[in-house]
């Protein structure tokens, strides 16, 4: 593996429940996709707008552990770390205003997910959502448009590296860039994707 340091921007901190969207707003994320961890369930959706778009209606809530909003050159990262209080890093590949300057190596890498069967589709607020599902029980809804049938869907992270002093490898943070059919072909929201 070759080493090849990058600059990336990045810059974190800590906010309330109530100042998430005013974390949001100050970084002026748009047409972004959602990855949202709550105590019963996972949500992949858009955000857009600012408004959230799920495949039902719905927003955040105190019940968040963690939010992801992410596109092909950033991601920012909320983490639920005690009541109210949650952490939040935003990591990009342009630079912005007060952001830290760090340099990593990349390494990514494509994680299937679960669901191997589009079995539904649906509309909400002009953005098409496909649902997969499997013989385990496990049923995950995305917000691409894919034809009925077989697929598998993988999600692209981007694992950040650094190497200590000798010279050893340390993973130091990831994000997530998007999902993919097959593993080559890149989804997009509000395109039909053939399976």
């Amino acid at each position: 593996m070759e080493i090849n340091m990058n600059k990336y921007y990045t810059l974190n901190g800590q906010v309330t429940f109530n100042e998430i969207q005013n974390i949001i707003d100050l970084f002026k994320l748009d047409d972004m996709l959602i990855l949202m961890i709550e105590d019963h369930e996972v949500s992949v959706g858009y955000y857009h707008n600012k408004d959230y778009i799920f495949s039902i209606d719905k927003t955040i809530s105190v019940y968040l552990q963690e939010l992801r909003l992410f596109n092909d050159n950033k991601e920012l990262k909320i983490i639920k770390v005690s009541d109210n209080k949650y952490y939040y890093r935003l990591i990009t590949n342009e630079e912005f205003n007060e952001s830290h300057v760090i340099k990593y190596d990349v390494y990514e890498d494509k994680y299937l997910l679960n669901g191997s069967r589009v079995v539904k589709g649906s509309e909400n607020k002009g953005i098409y959502f496909s649902s997969l599902t499997e013989d385990s029980g496990v049923y995950l809804t995305i917000p691409f448009k894919l034809g009925k049938g077989n697929v598998n869907i993988y999600v692209n992270v981007i694992n950040y590296i650094n190497y200590n002093e000798e010279g050893l490898m340390e993973f130091v943070d990831s994000r997530l860039e998007g999902f993919y059919l097959n593993k080559e072909h890149k989804l997009r929201v509000g395109e039909y994707n053939e399976t």
